[in-house]
């Protein structure tokens, strides 16, 4: 499209971002800098007024949520402020308008409160490249930034990075550059789509923040045998006669969405295959869903096998690891479920019910990554906490004594045993499910900790943790004080984008682990570091890869090691200090 005033309305409002991390809408929340300390991107001006226009405002960076950054010095308010526009790349310039401006005229040194847009966009970025994909434009979901060039990406993703280590006080870690995935495209091992009825049936994403589905032809994400039984799929589903696409608001229908996996062939077999997994809703046709499953194989032969994933009941009454409200496993509708990862240059069989990465193609290398900040000898007991189904726990169990994987997804343990049988190393192994965020668990598994919290210390969750309804689930049986659990050399914990529970960090805090690496990404991960840190914990190294291309996410795996805790540190965060 050409540079207008078309395309200020992809942003109709901004957000602010306060220096100190917190977001609002509409507002500023930050700054005290002075002008003299003003990045080269930072415009200043003498006061915002509501309509005024600023010219050629330069994009800086980048914000969590992939928005383009730019900086307004304003001398009346003696104050820096950070706004935040979707779609707005680095190296950008905007010409923005101030949509409103509050003072508070009781209060007249009090910053103001404003709110701008975008009123037209001026020069482009030196790293803008067309998108490649034909939806990037309808904003499906899928990416976040694809105009801008892959290598800007890396750039701008660590130097988000870096900001954010200096605001935790994290800023004396090694921090190595990022790995990039070997492509930007084609590198996603598990996509996901759902059904919808549109002039016929559709597959798609749902924008963010939007209820109403966009229909995909073509998802440039995704390998290309996934997108050959995406293609399959959408046909064979058009081409049943009793197919139906489930409408959440009459409760009509019900093929809900699929999913594409895809991975090594099984058995050593070369090069990608797939596998299909339709969600359904109660009262699905069988005989209907297995003509589909039928044609899809029939059509696309890169398909090894159709699964069938019935979804009944809400989210936070599922199991942990169930897709299913039921808890069973899906069911085979044609074909073969076996499909291989590659994890450290080992075979490991894949779950269709278990979570994978994302990235298909950075897997070994995260594996390596993983085993040299572990630093794992003969004779140590590993723990691997938040395990999955074992792709970084195998090479680590290929060279330690034991090794005891803790997670509450039962099809995951069970593929992790499975493989580790495959590979001879079945009897290293121990598995224990249980409920991580839960400390009374915690402490009756673990040698020589106390079986209640010590004084001060809460059972309470962060507010920001577990959003898939873990409180509602059953906890599993614990061992038997008898069985309790060896204390851990080297302890791996992959928890996910919420990072660490309370629970856990305060198990962290006690065992006082020789080695400890901590696989995450975001706040919640520096939040995790910043509070290990202060428990004794001494941040060695941090190794950032790429496993998310055009989306601001970067996932980082850190080295920890215990060095004692300093009693003059106090305890200003309730968690209680390592003893």
């Amino acid at each position: 499209k050409p540079r207008g005033y078309g395309p200020a309305m992809l942003v109709p409002r901004c957000a602010v971002t306060a220096a100190a991390g917190r977001r609002a809408l509409g507002r500023q929340t930050g700054g005290g800098r002075s002008a003299s300390s003003l990045g080269n991107h930072a415009v200043v001006v003498n006061t915002l007024k509501a309509d005024q226009i600023i010219r050629g405002v330069l994009v800086g960076g980048i914000d969590e949520e992939g928005r383009g950054q730019v900086e307004v010095y304003v001398r009346r308010d003696k104050q820096l402020f950070q706004f935040a526009f979707n779609r707005a790349i680095p190296g950008e310039k905007l010409h923005l308008q101030v949509g409103s401006a509050k003072h508070d005229r009781f209060k007249k040194k009090e910053a103001g409160r404003y709110r701008l847009k975008i009123h037209e966009r001026g020069s482009a970025s030196p790293d803008e490249v067309a998108p490649r994909c034909e939806h990037f434009s309808e904003r499906c979901g899928g990416c976040t930034f694809q105009n801008l060039a892959y290598d800007a990406q890396l750039r701008e993703k660590h130097l988000l990075l870096e900001r954010r280590l200096q605001e935790y006080g994290l800023d004396s870690a090694v921090l190595r550059p990022p790995l990039a995935s070997p492509s930007e495209f084609g590198f996603h091992g598990r996509t996901e789509f759902r059904f919808f009825q549109r002039n016929g049936l559709q597959l798609g994403l749902h924008p963010a923040g939007s209820p109403v589905p966009v229909p995909i032809s073509r998802c440039e994400l995704q390998p290309s045998v996934s997108q050959s039984a995406f293609e399959a799929t959408l046909a064979a589903v058009r081409a049943d006669k009793d197919a139906q696409a489930f409408d959440e608001r009459t409760g009509r229908g019900w093929l809900r969405g699929a999913t594409f996996r895809a991975g090594l062939r099984a058995g050593g077999g070369d090069g990608l295959a797939v596998l299909v997994t339709l969600a359904t809703a109660p009262g699905t046709p069988e005989e209907a869903l297995r003509r589909i499953a039928a044609r899809i194989r029939q059509s696309c032969p890169d398909v090894l096998g159709v699964l069938w994933s019935l979804e009944e009941g809400e989210p936070e009454l599922r199991g942990p690891g169930w897709r299913s409200g039921t808890g069973k496993p899906q069911v085979l509708l044609a074909g073969e479920a076996r499909l291989e990862l590659s994890a450290g240059g080992m075979r490991v069989e894949a779950s269709p019910e278990a979570s994978v990465r994302p990235n298909l193609l950075l897997g070994d290398e995260i594996c390596k990554v993983v085993e040299s900040l572990a630093e794992v000898q003969p004779g140590d007991t590993v723990w691997d906490a938040f395990c999955g189904q074992g792709t970084l726990s195998l090479p680590l169990l290929a060279r330690c004594r034991r090794l005891i994987a803790l997670d509450r997804s039962e099809p995951a343990l069970k593929a992790l045993k499975r493989n580790a049988g495959a590979h001879g190393l079945g009897e290293r192994l121990t598995v224990v499910r249980m409920d991580l965020g839960r400390l009374s668990e915690l402490c009756s598994v673990v040698a020589g900790l106390p079986s209640r919290p010590a004084e001060g210390d809460s059972e309470d969750s962060d507010a920001e943790e577990d959003d898939d309804g873990a409180a509602q689930v059953p906890a599993p049986a614990a061992p038997a004080a008898a069985d309790a659990l060896p204390r851990p050399d080297v302890l791996l914990c992959d928890p996910g984008r919420n990072g660490l529970p309370k629970a856990f960090r305060q198990i962290l805090y006690s065992t006082r682990v020789r080695t400890l690496v901590y696989v995450g990404m975001g706040r919640p991960l520096l939040r995790d570091c910043a509070l290990l840190q202060r428990r004794g914990y001494e941040l060695r190294a941090m190794v950032p890869f790429d496993s998310h291309p055009h989306s601001p996410r970067l996932e980082v795996a850190v080295q920890f090691r215990w060095r004692g805790v300093d009693p003059s540190q106090s305890d200003s965060d309730g968690e209680g200090v390592a003893r």
